[in-house]
């Protein structure tokens, strides 16, 4: 058996969290599609190679990258940032932060 499943009943239906996506994990994610449990199965332990029907943890938690740009808002550069009067974006090559007067406001990722 897998080092850790965990089966959770929500509103949204069942959720089935593998550890990792084994023989095991398949035959019970075979089983609840055999009996048309509605459910949503994710992995922690991402290979790279999982079926259709099964998600990343990341993928899961953060939605899908096949539907970002149906999404409101997109990435900025630094400049298009929009901050308020007397507050300024402090940067390098490898980060950037906005700052009010001394205080930092935010933190910028690449």
């Amino acid at each position: 058996m897998d080092r850790a499943v965990e089966v959770t009943h929500t509103a949204d239906g069942i959720t089935l969290l593998f550890d990792t996506f084994s023989g095991e994990s398949r035959n019970l994610l075979d089983s609840f599609k055999n009996a048309g449990a509605a459910f949503h199965a994710a992995v922690i332990e991402d290979d790279g190679f999982l079926p259709d029907d099964l998600m990343s943890a990341y993928g899961f938690f953060l939605g899908s990258y096949r539907n970002a740009d149906s999404l409101p808002g997109k990435p900025l550069y630094f400049n298009q940032i929009q901050i308020p009067d007397y507050w300024r974006i402090e940067g390098n090559n490898s980060s950037a932060k906005v700052m009010d007067r001394t205080r930092e406001r935010a933190r910028l990722a690449r």
